[in-house]
This record gives structure tokens, sequence and C-alpha cells, in this order.
């Protein structure tokens, strides 16, 4: 009977170990995923959400707010007196529609939703309302026929009803709009993100450590193999290393390097999610900066320009000379009217853009070098590990 040596009993117990060890490596593998992606949906939730906040704010203080003017303007005698009545009409039934696919679409808000059928209901009031005084309805454009107001003015009846009953009408219509796209905002803004970066940095702490833990086990067990001493009963002996241990050995810290390589690859891709968000938002602000600059109304603004403010993370990739003068900028504000705050706001966003694509340029840098270094890394342990073979092929004969 052969009697089974201490090796062996060693190298079982490792082997045990490495079962379980890919087990959990398996479940950590979910759970890891799960949390990116509930991160990832969080940021694009956030991104949204913010989206909403300042759109809706741009309609509620410059686009819908009570406009009599334009009620009042309009004339029975001359249809083109209602031209900026009009417009205000199929811009508000737009912005609604816009909203009504931004519930639908991005943040899966069912149809029979309060937020969504107030939209609806608005939507229906407005085609109500031009239907009522100007004989059309806002819909339907192509059965209609009429793409510019001009057009439209010419397929207005004759007998619409007189101006003077116009106004009270429109007034609770710029009420009913004001509401539905205030209660859709304050419906999105309820929304929670709270996920945070923790948990993934933990889910993947917890693979990394699995992965070097198993890494560990296997080689040691592959170490501990080809260095039985025969002379010891196949012993292991630490007090004399066989020959071909030595090119093995040097193939497994190379082929460590390059798993140290990949899980460096890993962490830097949930730093270039961050980094795309933040891209992505300060994006959207320079595109609402330049939508609220097409409006001469500088006194509304200044409410506005209060919600451009950059998330803490985002503020922390900017450093040395940019983050000077972004301080500079946001003392400046203090001193100046609305026209230039925006020009601030401009200038702010632009060096954080310029920042952001940067900083994600010295990450693919960063990523490209890693890569090299694998490679090489895997084709030496490779060449090691060919010369480690070739010599246990000559002990065995």
């Amino acid at each position: 009977m052969t009697i089974e040596t201490g090796r062996h009993r060693f190298v079982k117990k490792l082997s045990i170990t490495s079962v379980f060890v890919t087990a959990f490596f398996g479940f950590g593998s979910i759970f890891y995923v799960a949390s990116q992606n509930r991160y990832e949906e969080s940021l694009e939730l956030r991104k949204n959400i913010r989206a909403v906040q300042i759109s809706s704010l741009i309609d509620l203080t410059l686009n819908f707010a009570p406009q009599k003017a334009l009620a009042i303007a309009c004339k029975p005698a001359d249809p083109n007196t209602c031209k900026s009545l009009i417009e205000y009409l199929i811009r508000a039934i737009n912005r609604i529609e816009d909203y009504k696919i931004i519930a639908t679409n991005t943040f899966k808000i069912k149809g029979d939703s309060d937020s969504a059928q107030s939209l609806q209901v608005t939507k229906q009031r407005i085609n109500d309302f031009s239907y009522k005084y100007f004989g059309i309805k806002l819909e339907a454009f192509d059965q209609q026929n009429f793409t510019t107001i001009d057009q439209f003015i010419k397929l207005m009846p004759q007998n619409y009803l007189p101006a003077n009953t116009l106004y009270p009408d429109f007034e609770q219509l710029n009420s009913r709009i004001i509401f539905s796209i205030t209660k859709f905002r304050d419906r999105i803004l309820s929304q929670s993100t709270t996920v945070k970066p923790s948990g993934v940095l933990i889910s993947l702490g917890i693979l990394i450590s699995l992965e070097i833990l198993l890494f560990l086990c296997v080689n040691t067990i592959d170490i501990t193999n080809n260095n039985a001493d025969p002379e010891k009963g196949y012993e292991f002996n630490p007090r004399k290393i066989q020959a071909k241990v030595r090119p093995l050995a040097l193939s497994i810290v190379l082929a460590f390097a390059v798993m140290v390589a990949t899980q460096l690859i890993l962490v830097s891709e949930n730093k270039r999610i961050q980094i795309s968000h933040c891209r992505d938002v300060n994006q959207q602000d320079i595109q609402f900066l330049a939508l609220i600059q097409t409006y001469s109304q500088p006194i509304k603004t200044n409410s506005l320009l209060e919600e451009f403010k950059i998330s803490e993370f985002c503020g922390s990739l900017i450093a040395g000379l940019e983050k000077e003068h972004i301080q500079e900028l946001n003392k400046l504000e203090l001193s100046i009217n609305s026209e230039e705050t925006i020009e601030v706001k401009n200038e702010i966003a632009r060096i954080y853009a310029d920042s952001f694509a940067r900083e994600e340029e010295n990450m693919s840098s960063i990523v490209k070098t890693i890569l090299l270094s694998s490679l090489i890394f895997n084709v030496v342990s490779m060449a090691m590990l060919s010369l480690f073979l070739r010599m246990d092929s000559a002990d065995i004969g």
C-alpha cells in the first residue's frame, strides 16, 4: 500500500481550497456585474434627472411664464397679430410631447400614472383651445397640410371667436401647462439615485482578492509538486530547489504581473465610466447655456444659472491651474450681470470639457501601456514555461 506523503496531503488541501475559491469567485462575479450595472444605471438616471430639472426650469421661467400680452395682442380683424400666440401654442404642445416621450422611454413611467395623464390632458387642452379659437388643431400636421405659422393662418376659418373672449381661457391654459410641467418635474426629481461607487469597488476588491488567492493556491501546488525530492520520498524540500523550478517560478511571477495588469484595467474602467458621465453632464450644461442665450430675458436667467453646478466627484477631477481659474471665475460671478454670468458659465464648462477630455486621453494612454506590458510579460512567461517543460521532460527521460 502506497503511503501518502505530507506533500500530497498539503496539495489536496490546496486543491479543495481552490474549488471553494472558484465557487466564491463565480458568485462574486455575479455580484460585481450587478453592482456595476446598478451604478451605471444610477449615473444615467442622475444625468437624465438633471436634464429634466434644468429644461423644466427653462420652460417654467422663460417659455411658459404668464403670457397675457400674447392673448391681448391677438385681434380677430388681423390674424397676423396672433402669430406669437400660435407660436406659443405650437411650442407648448411640442414640449409637452417631449416630456411624454421622456416619461415613457427614459424613465419608464407608465402611461396611466398621474404625471403622464396630466401631460396628456394638457396636450388635449392645447388642441381644444387651438380648435376653439382658430378652427384648427395643432396635431396631425400631415392631414391638415401646414408646416409654418403662415400656412396655419391661411387655413384658419374667418369666423373664429372674438379676441376679447380669448384671454380668460388662455390664462387657464397657461396655468394648466405650468401645472403639468411642474407635476412631471416633481415626479422625476422624487426618484432616488443613492447607488454609490463604493459598492462596485467593494465587489471588485473581493473579486481581485479571490483571484489572487486562487492564483497562489494553484501555483503553490505546481511548485510543490515540481520540487518533490526523490531522495526524501518525494516530499517538498525547501533546502534543495530543483533546477526546473527556477524557470517555472519566473513564469509564475510574470503570469502574476499579467493578472495584475488586467486587474488595473478593470479598476480603470470604473473611473472611465465616471469620467464619461461627467463629460455627458457637462455637455448638457453647454447645450442648455447655448439655449438660454437665445432668450433676451437676462433678469429671469439668474435663477437658472444657479443650477449649473458640477458634482463633487466631477469637480475632484480638476486640479492645478484649472482649478484655480474656475475658483476665480466663480468669484467673478458675484460682481457681474446675468449676461456676463452666462459667458462665465460657458468658460467654466469649457474648462471642465477640456479637463475631462484630457483625463480620458491620459487613461487611454495608461491602458495602452498596461496592455503592451501585459503582452510582453505573457510572451516571456510562456518562454519560461517552455524552458521548464523541456527540463521537466528531461527528468522524465
